[in-house]
């Protein structure tokens, strides 16, 4: 997912896997950490080693700093 006014994609801080990890705009590098499918609504899940982890982008998008959560019912990251 790229920003069209920023160019920069979405991005999980440092490629982390823990819950709670910052989501970020980032330049470009092709990693699995800016890999992303849109689901229902303003949900999103990370499309990189796991499909567990999932952010809701309304918060963003009203200003507020994003992280990433657990899907409920999915075991954690091993």
């Amino acid at each position: 997912m790229v920003n069209v006014n920023s160019g920069k994609d979405l991005d999980v801080t440092g490629a982390s896997r823990a819950n709670s990890a910052q989501i970020i705009q980032w330049t470009d590098t092709g990693g699995t950490n800016q890999q992303w499918n849109i689901c229902a609504g303003s949900l999103i899940k990370h499309a990189g080693r796991s499909q567990r982890d999932a952010t809701d982008l309304l918060p963003r998008l009203l200003g507020y700093d994003v992280f990433s959560r657990m899907l409920v019912g999915m075991a954690p990251p091993a």
